[in-house]
């Protein structure tokens, strides 16, 4: 409703008038894609030039390894955890998503999968 205020705690949202409006940057620094654990683990989230994918990417509009990661996708958080599919790209330099740099960049990595494990914890999402 126009005019309403109201009073729930909690909630993260922001005004993106002016982002919208006006063509001014977001007040956010990070965006969770997805988070999907209803047949198989899936997350996504974005932190300022990095973005992970954890999980099955299918669906998520990665361009890395679609066609070697569709028989071995995982079906639980844990399968996730303990499998190679971890995504990291650093989209100021790779806005296509084709150079997986999880393996170079773990710290960030971790830093990622972290945010998400907290999301999760919170049953906000």
């Amino acid at each position: 409703l126009a005019g309403y205020s109201a009073q729930l705690p909690g909630l993260d949202g922001y005004d993106q008038w002016l982002s919208l409006a006006a063509g001014w940057p977001g007040p956010r620094t990070e965006l969770v894609y997805s988070i999907n654990t209803a047949l198989r683990f899936t997350a996504a989230i974005r932190a300022g030039k990095w973005k992970l994918i954890w999980g099955y990417p299918e669906g998520l509009r990665s361009n890395v390894q679609r066609k070697e990661t569709r028989a071995a996708f995982a079906q639980t958080l844990g399968e996730a955890r303990s499998s190679d599919l971890l995504y990291l790209f650093n989209l100021e330099t790779d806005p296509n998503e084709t150079a997986n740099l999880a393996h170079e960049n773990k710290e960030v990595m971790k830093i990622l999968m972290k945010k998400i494990r907290r999301i999760m914890k919170s049953g906000r999402w």
